[in-house]
């Protein structure tokens, strides 16, 4: 089975980074297994990848536009200052930390693994 983790930060120090990387590590013994980062690699002996067999696929996320981060840090002022805090403003001030470019750019980088499992961080 191929295996698919998404988290941005893998080598820094964190409980997320710590389960991660026993889980991934675990699995790997019997599955193929990958992690998406954001992060570059800069010590794979870091909880223990080195002796393992986890992959990383390392990427960044492409420069969003002026227009769509004018939209985004636009809406974030708005909600902080003025905008009443319902469910649907609240749903669109979420939204607005991940703008769709980057929603796009993971997407395509998820389905080009073809993945049977894939599992993400937060």
């Amino acid at each position: 089975m191929r295996i698919l983790f998404y988290c941005d930060t893998v080598f820094s120090f964190g409980g997320v980074q710590r389960v991660l990387a026993e889980i991934a590590k675990a699995l790997s013994g019997k599955h193929e297994v990958t992690i998406l980062t954001t992060d570059t690699c800069t010590d794979l002996s870091m909880y223990g990848y080195a002796e393992s067999t986890v992959l990383f696929d390392y990427f960044s996320y492409s420069a969003s536009s002026f227009i769509e981060r004018l939209l985004c840090k636009g809406y974030s002022f708005l909600y902080k200052h003025g905008l009443p805090h319902t469910r649907q403003t609240s749903a669109w001030y979420a939204a607005s930390f991940f703008p769709s470019s980057y929603k796009r750019t993971l997407a395509r980088k998820i389905n080009a693994r073809q993945c049977d499992v894939v599992i993400g961080t937060v």
